[in-house]
């Protein structure tokens, strides 16, 4: 488990606003990164039990189904709530960069019995901000200022009709 070579797997731009953070105050961002480890823990106990629920479903019981499949959006839900009323909103792209970034390492430690992408938990929950990040970061790579976002339910507006 090399700790350099993951951190090159990491998407570069929330690697640069990571180390960014860094520069400006590496406290705050250990703190954070603590913090971040403790959301994960309780997210990945939420899970378990959420996991454990599933195998009492009938898988012919379609409203069942459809309530736990609710269950799960509430604790996606619920957790991105928890992480945004705890920060200010100036420092949310920082604190879900760094979610991720903690997501990424500790998903890839056990990568051997876990078979899902290596952010799963900080994508489910941060999507928005790190979206924005890489969308920045892409745009500012190509000197063009902002990248562009969409808001969401926009998107039929916009772009038509969606593709499944």
């Amino acid at each position: 488990f090399d700790l350099n070579n993951l951190e090159a797997e990491m998407n570069f731009h929330i690697r640069e606003k990571i180390e960014k953070a860094i520069r400006k105050d590496a406290d705050e961002v250990d703190t954070i990164r603590q913090d971040m480890r403790c959301r994960l823990a309780s997210f990945n106990s939420a899970m378990r039990d959420y996991l454990n629920l599933l195998n009492f479903v009938d898988t012919e019981d379609v409203i069942g189904r459809r309530s736990k499949f609710q269950t799960l959006l509430f604790l996606r839900k619920q957790h991105r709530l928890d992480i945004e009323s705890s920060y200010d909103e100036d420092d949310l792209p920082k604190v879900f960069a760094i979610l991720y970034e903690q997501t990424y390492f500790k998903s890839r430690e056990k990568m051997s019995r876990w078979n899902q992408g290596p952010y799963v938990f900080a994508w489910d929950v941060g999507h928005d901000h790190l979206a924005r990040i890489i969308a920045d970061g892409k745009s500012k790579e190509k000197g063009i200022g902002l990248g562009h976002t969409v808001v969401r339910g926009n998107e039929r507006i916009s772009f038509g009709k969606s593709r499944r």
